[in-house]
């Protein structure tokens, strides 16, 4: 394993993608500060956290690395590929592209960050600002697919996790957003019978309830409820 990067600071608010980054910190050992970005009162797009992240989305993180660089990331998938690559050397919890679940780990990973994610967040606008009608609909509908798609995969793996035999960072992309699925969805648990037991069972380790409570702690306020 690389030694520790320094002093690395998390920018994050109370979110799916805010708690993954702090969840995959507590499962590799890594020590971190939060730094909180309230998105409720506009903190992304204020001058100084733009300098960081242009795009004004959470998570950042921002650290000194192992060869005494300066590092600041963006976008969630990145921010974990990084830190597997150098701080998961023994391959606990990802699959190395000498593994035959290689590219299906990286597969589920994509779908959550670039279809899953983006249909809750697009629904919950939607939802928030009234939006009705046939859109309104589709939305509901394309997210509740969504979520289908990952109950039936949990279901067809039948170890208890989405890909292989072993929790892994493809859990830790949808656990969060999992943990949504009463409000996302606008259903309930007996929908999604396999994805339930899968949150169930991943809220039993003692570093994912860390690194949720470490967010939600940081803003006791909140509530997407």
């Amino acid at each position: 394993m690389t030694s520790q990067p320094t002093s690395i600071k998390l920018y994050t608010f109370k979110s799916p993608n805010g708690q993954k980054i702090s969840i995959l910190f507590r499962l590799l050992g890594i020590d971190f500060e939060i730094v909180k970005v309230d998105l409720t009162k506009g903190e992304q797009k204020t001058p100084e956290f733009k300098k960081l992240n242009p795009s004004e989305t959470i998570p950042v993180v921002e650290f000194v690395d192992s060869n005494g660089v300066k590092q600041i990331f963006g976008e969630s998938a990145v921010i974990m590929k990084y830190f597997l690559d150098h701080y998961d050397t023994n391959y606990q919890y990802h699959y190395p592209n000498s593994d035959p679940l290689f590219y299906e780990q990286y597969h589920w990973e994509i779908f959550q960050a670039a279809t899953l994610g983006p249909s809750l967040v697009t629904n919950f606008i939607a939802k928030l600002t009234n939006v009705t009608g046939v859109g309104r609909k589709e939305f509901l509908k394309r997210v509740n697919k969504y979520y289908d798609i990952l109950d039936q995969q949990i279901a067809k793996n039948g170890t208890g996790y989405i890909i292989g035999d072993k929790l892994s960072a493809v859990d830790v992309a949808f656990y969060s957003w999992a943990t949504m699925y009463p409000q996302t969805a606008e259903n309930d648990w007996d929908s999604v019978p396999n994805i339930k037991k899968w949150v169930d069972l991943l809220s039993e380790h003692p570093a994912i309830q860390k690194g949720t409570a470490d967010v939600n702690d940081a803003f006791p306020d909140f509530s997407f409820s």
